[in-house]
């Protein structure tokens, strides 16, 4: 009957090292533990002893088969969990750790802040020199009348004389318009400014 219960001991211990063993597994990723103050944990124990709450916390820390522990400060007791289901309130001073939040209760003193998730970079924007108003075309003319006579400078096509411009005179085109009968006036400055018959010039 004693070997019999020797076995069955045994037996449980290697079933209970064998859960905390595969759960380990699925939180081995976590790095440290989610600190519980006032907490009592419940789920499979894998070891108890005296030990105080910082050394209870460092043993789960360093033992990967440990996803959490709890310590009673009244009885210096730590508990070794190889699994953990829950926690509740504890009545008596105690602290507990686990490598995973625990579902269903309260969040953690050093819950980690939430992760902003990464911006992309904002796409680089080529800078383009400034675009060039086109310089306007300047036609430059010679005043060449083929009657010999000074050339008449107008206010309007066909209108008014202003001045009068000889032979040879050089002066730009601004603007081509027409007069009532429908011949080209030339717009120019230079020598003269105002209206001089197209015809007149040679550019």
């Amino acid at each position: 009957m004693k070997i019999f219960r020797g076995a069955m001991a045994t037996g449980l211990a290697v079933l209970v090292l064998s859960i905390g063993t595969a759960v380990a597994e699925d939180v081995s990723s976590q790095s440290g533990l989610y600190l519980y103050p006032d907490a009592e944990l419940s789920g499979v124990v894998a070891a108890q002893l005296p030990k105080s709450a910082e050394e209870c916390r460092s043993i789960c820390s360093s033992r990967s088969g440990c996803v959490g522990f709890d310590h009673s400060v009244s009885e210096n007791m730590c508990r070794i969990f190889a699994s953990v289901t829950s926690a509740r309130q504890s009545k008596t001073k105690m602290v507990a750790g686990s490598r995973v939040l625990i579902t269903g209760f309260r969040n953690p003193v050093n819950m980690p802040a939430a992760q902003t998730p990464a911006q992309p970079p904002a796409p680089s924007v080529a800078r383009l020199p400034p675009v060039q108003p086109p310089k306007p075309t300047v036609t430059r003319c010679i005043v060449a009348d083929p009657t010999d006579t000074p050339t008449n400078v107008r206010d309007g096509p066909n209108g008014n004389i202003l001045t009068t411009l000889n032979d040879g005179a050089s002066v730009v085109i601004s603007r081509i318009d027409r007069d009532s009968r429908g011949r080209p006036w030339a717009k120019v400055y230079g020598d003269a400014e105002g209206w001089v018959f197209r015809k007149f010039l040679r550019c």
